[in-house]
C-alpha cells in the first residue's frame, strides 16, 4: 500500500505544480506592475486591473506599475 500512497501523492502534487505554481510563475513573469490577487488590490484599478497570463492564474500583475 506504501507505493501507491507515494504515487499518489506524487499525482497530487505534480497536478499542484502544474495548475497553479507554474501558471503564477508564468503571471508574474509577465508585466511590471504589482503582483495582485483581484482588481481591488491595484492602485486605480477602474482602469488599472489584475492581469493574469494565462488567464487561470492565481495571481497576477497590475497592468500598470502606478505607485
Amino acid at each position: 500500500m506504501k507505493p501507491r500512497r507515494a504515487l499518489v501523492v506524487a499525482i497530487l502534487g505534480a497536478i499542484l505544480v502544474l495548475f497553479v505554481v507554474v501558471p503564477a510563475v508564468m503571471s508574474l513573469a509577465r508585466g511590471g506592475g504589482a503582483a495582485c490577487f483581484a482588481d481591488s488590490a491595484c492602485p486605480l484599478s477602474a482602469i488599472n486591473p489584475c492581469v493574469r497570463h494565462p488567464s487561470f492564474a492565481v495571481v497576477g500583475r497590475c497592468a500598470f506599475g502606478i505607485r
